[in-house]
């Protein structure tokens, strides 16, 4: 599941993005490390259910925008997941 709202401002010289989700995962499968002693390296595991939730933020600003040529944009991205 996804939520999110996008923005624009000042003839789109500023622009918002902002996306929060939630995701179940099942049976998923993995590989951990194990002891040397045993002879082996890895073991493949099933780690069941994984949830994961998290935002990201974008912030895009055009900091200069010349239509006969040179152009600067900027952007800011930030993101959590837990």
């Amino acid at each position: 599941m996804e939520w999110g709202l996008e923005s624009a401002f000042w003839q789109n010289r500023v622009r918002f993005d902002m996306a929060m989700y939630k995701k179940k995962t099942s049976n998923q499968i993995m590989t951990i490390e194990v002891p040397r002693s045993s002879g082996y390296s890895y073991e493949l595991i099933n780690a069941g259910q994984v949830d994961n939730q998290g935002i990201e933020l974008s912030l895009g600003v055009d900091v200069f925008k010349n239509p006969e040529g040179f152009s600067w944009t900027s952007t800011l991205n930030w993101s959590k997941d837990k």
